[in-house]
């Protein structure tokens, strides 16, 4: 056989076993190796090694250690510790000794050495880790590096080993640095003796002043102190150079010009020989012109030569300046003390200023600015403070008084942006607060106190179903109340005693159960199952929860527990952790429940029942062998189910438990193999029942159901029915497909869905014109749909689930055009909605509509303004309306927001100055607000004035009316019709 024997850098020889061979060179990822091919016979061993590089030296890695030790092995010669070219700071090396983690080498000197010298630091390879490099001589730390990391700027060591008889070279990472790759580049012994020179600068050891810092016109001082651990040096010279960077002074001088008002008194010292151990101090005087900014820096270049062996140090000296950090306290000395700006409230938002530079600083410019959209709902009463000089160290407070508007929205962001300026120095902070804003979220808790005691709810009984109310939000809702409809099929069957309770404020962590009492009618079917809608409104905003019900048994999702909990997510009842529907194996359940590992719940079933009834498994929006659980069930204390393991790709388990005299029964949800990853599973199905025949088919007991079981004893919640597509218990084709899956209409749509945190929507729902799609699991996914591109209005809504900030959607068409885009929660539109197609069809217009089919030469290409008008309530204006004129009184566009949040349009207005006035005849005016973008903002009720195009302020104009109360003249009434509506007079 034939083995290469390959080393980085160029060598015209290689040993071989000693003996000198003739190598080639060539390139190996953009580095030179030299190799020599060498022929093997079985059991043979050669040793190639590189020759010493000169007579004064030799490298570590042409020496054999007598011990090494690196954590992933031996120690690497003249590569890194994966087999690549050793690299420090952007530096490569052909010759050094390459380990990680943990290490130690050492080499028998035998006294023949008498100097060390080595580059050291974490390979390039790395951006992340730190370590200790160690050199030790017979016992003896002779140096330390302290902790490094991989951003060090290139280190040296150079070392007097004269006489050590043995060098040990140790690695340490730091704490979670286990891995980190280290280098000594370019190690290597001089074998003859020489000077070894040492520079270090002391830093300013005198100045005018005495600060200890260079000031613009001072003359001061450094020292620099060199000392030789090695041999006598010939003649010897120190040298200092200088070089300017602008630093953080507010200056437009060039380094070149900053560099010439540093001025050196000497450039150079001539030392003369140095000798072993010999230390010296050499001063240097510095000049720093008058016209030196504060805040310049410089660095000062020292230089250490005897011609031959050299040391270098740098210095980095700044001229003393202000510097400012600012920072915001708690808002406090709001009205009602809780530290949260509400509206109608005044508080006060403290702010301290801190000089944290080295020179005083001029009087300073304080100014605050409110940066959002928002700003005309807040006020500051001194928004702009001049403060005095601040000395380096020192702080200055200051307070700014705020008010908010009593109409100001809740749960509206305020973003303030503060600045400190001296005239030279200054410093930018912002912040943010939002008005306290309530969410409710509902719990249902289950029923209680059917009429004949026990657990079941029959026809002919009443029932207490328990719902909880918690406001998980910031602020107070205001008074409320809490309605029960019943809804659906069966609905007509069930009476709700108290359709509607008040409530008093309920206020942010505060929970509320409250019992709404049900009857089911005499004739109502058995089994039905039918559906409840509980609704919480304070006024202001609305809040809806939906929960089904199932009659003449148990269902464990409407039962009240004593206990429960889940691992992860909400407990699901009557569906999946995840939000959705309960689905084993492509089976779909109406009832059940739906937990995370590791789970639990607690019932009382008072010897009710004798029978306890479920389908389980991992639910279906788990894939691929994921999730890995065990169900268990407790009754009375004892185990008498456990399932064993259970993945994704188990089949459904049934199970009949004969709880005959049972007191309580405990459904115990563990996490297997895998610890609780994906851990989502179902107790479908799951219920008690006292009146089950053993034995007897369990399955659909609905004669009108396609899957309906003749000889099934009792339902089981998994009724299916013949869709459109003929496909039992299918959903029929999805709005826009036919049966085959072709789109019907003449648009296709590329629906794209994100997750920021990566496992999916978590019962999010985007429906377009009703076809309903979701994320199961991950960051991304993509899905088509259909739709009409002509003429049809296209409706979008998202929304349903859990963690809705995480959800991103985007809709796309054929041509790449992207029509909408959003997150969750959401409810508007896209194509024509309206009942014209005329507009501009010119896409570099502002208003274009890309669903004109006839141009209508309304297209801007010019002074073009966005009108967004929203709405807090989420429900349209309902009766404002806005109107746009000119300063001729001429009504120029009106209309209003018809529904939803937020809307826009595009107004095309001549360069001049306008009026825009919203008025307060709708039903909520206060939860209106308006923006021209970039111009001016507003609410409902006053008239504003603004500008377009011109750089003169456009402000409101006091003119007499025109024929205002249309009766042919002008006269007295037009003028009280004025005064009615602005508010002025005419002189």
């Amino acid at each position: 056989m034939v083995w290469q024997a390959q080393f980085f850098g160029e060598f015209n020889e290689i040993l071989i076993d000693g003996i000198p061979t003739s190598a080639q060179v060539k390139d190996v990822k953009g580095s030179s190796v030299t190799y020599v091919d060498i022929s093997l016979s079985p059991g043979q061993t050669v040793t190639a090694s590189t020759p010493i590089s000169s007579d004064s030296h030799i490298y570590l890695s042409d020496l054999n250690a007598t011990y090494s030790s690196s954590q992933d092995g031996d120690m690497k010669r003249d590569v890194n510790s994966q087999g690549y070219a050793i690299s420090i700071d952007g530096n490569l090396y052909e010759k050094g000794l390459g380990v990680k983690g943990i290490s130690e080498i050492r080499y028998n000197l035998s006294g023949e050495y008498y100097r060390f010298s080595s580059d050291f630091g974490i390979d390039d390879a790395r951006t992340t880790g730190s370590g200790t490099f160690q050199v030790i001589g017979d016992g003896v730390e002779l140096f330390n590096s302290g902790d490094i990391n991989c951003f060090e700027e290139l280190l040296f060591i150079d070392i007097n080993v004269s006489g050590i008889q043995e060098l040990i070279l140790k690695t340490s990472p730091s704490s979670g640095s286990y891995d980190v790759q280290m280098n000594w580049g370019n190690a290597l012994f001089s074998t003859e003796p020489s000077p070894i020179l040492h520079l270090v600068s002391s830093g300013v050891v005198s100045d005018t002043n005495n600060n200890g810092a260079f000031d613009p016109g001072e003359t001061g001082s450094i020292e620099a102190t060199h000392t030789n651990v090695g041999v006598l040096t010939p003649d010897s010279w120190l040298l200092l150079s200088v070089i300017a960077t602008s630093g953080t002074c507010a200056t437009e001088l060039t380094e070149e010009q900053l560099t010439s008002m540093v001025n050196l008194e000497l450039d150079s010292i001539h030392i003369g020989p140095i000798g072993p151990d010999d230390e010296i101090i050499s001063p240097f005087f510095i000049t720093i012109d008058e016209a030196m900014p504060r805040g310049a820096q410089f660095e000062l270049h020292l230089t250490l030569t005897d011609g031959e062996n050299t040391a270098v140090q740098s210095s980095i000296y700044k001229i003393p300046a202000p510097e400012f950090s600012l920072e915001f306290g708690n808002i406090y000395s709001d009205d009602n003390g809780n530290g949260v700006p509400e509206p109608g409230e005044t508080f006060i938002l403290p702010t301290t200023i801190t000089n944290t530079g080295t020179y005083p600083s001029e009087a300073i410019e304080v100014a605050l600015f409110l940066q959002s959209q928002n700003s005309q709902f807040l006020t500051f009463t001194s928004p702009n403070n001049t403060l005095i000089a601040i000395n380096p160290g020192e702080s200055t407070s200051l307070e700014f008084q705020g008010h908010l508007a009593a109409a100001t929205p809740k749960g509206t962001t305020f973003e303030l942006q503060v600045t400190a300026y001296d005239g030279s120095f200054g410093t930018t902070q912002e912040m943010s607060f939002t008005t306290p804003y309530p969410t409710i979220e509902f719990i249902f808790n289950g029923f209680d106190s059917d009429t004949d005691g026990n657990k079941v709810i029959s026809a002919g009984e009443n029932a207490e179903f328990y719902v909880e109310i918690e406001n998980t939000g910031t602020g107070g809702t205001e008074l409320g109340a809490i309605s029960c409809t019943a809804i659906g099929v069966n609905s007509g069957f069930v009476t709700v005693t108290d359709p509607s309770i008040n409530l008093d404020i309920l206020y942010p962590g505060e929970t509320i159960e409250i019992p709404i009492t049900v009857y089911i009618e005499e004739t109502a079917p058995q089994h039905m199952i039918f559906n409840l809608e509980f609704s919480y409104s304070d006024g202001l905003d609305t809040f809806t929860f939906e929960k089904s019900i199932g009659t003449d048994v148990l269902w464990i999702s409407d039962a009240r527990w004593d206990s429960g909990y889940t691992g992860w997510g909400d407990l699901g009842r009557d569906k999946s952790v995840q939000g959705g529907t309960i689905e084993l194996n492509g089976v779909a359940y109406e009832k059940g429940l739906g937990l995370h590992a590791n789970a639990e719940i607690v019932i009382s079933l008072d010897n009710q029942f004798s029978d306890f009834i479920t389908d389980i498994g991992v639910d279906d929006d788990i894939t691929n062998g994921q999730g890995s659980v065990e169900f268990i069930v407790i009754v009375d204390g004892s185990p008498v189910y456990t399932s064993g393991i259970m993945d994704s790709d188990s089949p459904t388990q049934h199970l009949e438990i004969d709880i005959t005299g049972a007191s309580t029964i405990k459904l115990v949800l563990d996490e297997a193999t895998f610890g609780n990853s994906s851990d989502h599973a179902d107790w479908a199905g799951a219920l008690f029942t006292s009146n089950y025949e053993s034995g007897g088919e369990y399955g659909c007991t609905d004669i009108t159901a396609c899957n309906y079981n003749e000889t099934a004893v009792y339902d089981n919640g998994t009724c299916n029915f013949t869709d459109e597509c003929g496909i039992c218990g299918g959903n029929g084709s999805n709005p826009g497909f036919d049966c085959d899956g072709n789109c019907l209409s003449n648009g296709t749509l590329t629906v794209e869905m994100t997750d920021s945190y990566g496992d999916g929507w978590n019962g999010n729902i985007l429906t377009i014109n009703g076809a309903e799609f979701t994320l199961g699991g991950g960051y991304s996914g993509v899905e088509m749909s259909c739709y009409d591109s002509n003429a049809e209005c296209n409706f979008v809504t998202c929304g349903g689930g859990n963690y809705s900030e995480e959800v991103g959607w985007t809709l796309t068409n054929e041509d790449g055009i992207v029509l909408l885009s959003g997150g969750s929660p959401f409810n508007g539109t896209f194509g024509n909605c309206g009942t014209s197609l005329d507009g501009c069809s010119n896409p570099a217009a502002c208003n274009y509509n890309p669903n004109a089919t006839d141009d209508d030469d309304s297209c801007c290409l010019e002074n073009c303004v966005s009108l967004i008008l929203n709405d807090y309530g989420d429900n349209g204006w309902e009766g404002s309306e806005y109107t746009l004129l000119d300063y001729a009184s001429t009504v120029l566009y009106s209309g209003t927001l018809s529904s939803g949040s937020t809307s826009l349009e595009a107004i095309c207005l001549e360069e001049g100055c306008y009026y825009i006035e919203v008025s307060e005849q709708g039903n909520n005016p206060l939860e209106i607000s308006w923006i021209i973008d970039g111009i001016i903002s507003g609410v409902a009720g006053d008239l504003y004035s603004f500008g377009v195009g011109n750089s003169e302020p456009c402000e409101i104009e006091v003119f007499c009316p025109t024929d205002l109360n249309g009766n042919g003249i002008v006269e007295t009434g037009d003028l009280l019709l004025l005064l009615s509506e602005f508010g002025t007079y005419c002189e």
